[in-house]
């Protein structure tokens, strides 16, 4: 399980949401654990730098809880300002990329996972393989 608000190769983050996919295969987007409900969608993916344009493997990014929204602003979690992070992937959508490549390719390389979330960012759409 990663840890909120720490560092990781972009590596580490799909193949953790990748273990999550395969463990609950029908229920990736959350489930009760321990009779608390975890919602694996919850968080965000930031990055550090500000001109990143493509997601790239060994690349660190931030993961973290996303933003609240309180009087219709989104208040983002402090290590968020702390670190000057800026939104890469909200963990709905990344989470969405790795389940539509996984369910289109078992064995894909975590470069056809790197290659599907930038052309979900790009486009707005998912990669077909």
């Amino acid at each position: 399980m990663l840890q909120k608000n720490m560092n990781y190769p972009l590596s580490k983050i799909i193949e953790w949401a990748k273990g999550i996919i395969i463990k609950f295969p029908n229920n990736y987007d959350g489930m009760n654990i321990d009779n608390q409900y975890i919602d694996f969608r919850l968080f965000y993916i930031y990055s550090d730098n500000k001109n990143e344009s493509k997601l790239t493997l060994n690349n660190h990014y931030f993961y973290a809880d996303y933003p609240e929204i309180i009087e219709d602003e989104e208040i983002y979690p402090a290590i968020f300002y702390e670190k000057k992070l800026t939104v890469i992937y909200s963990g709905e959508s990344f989470m969405s990329v790795i389940c539509s490549v996984y369910e289109q390719k078992i064995d894909a390389t975590d470069e056809e996972y790197v290659k599907a979330l930038n052309y979900y960012y790009e486009n707005d759409d998912f990669l077909e393989f």
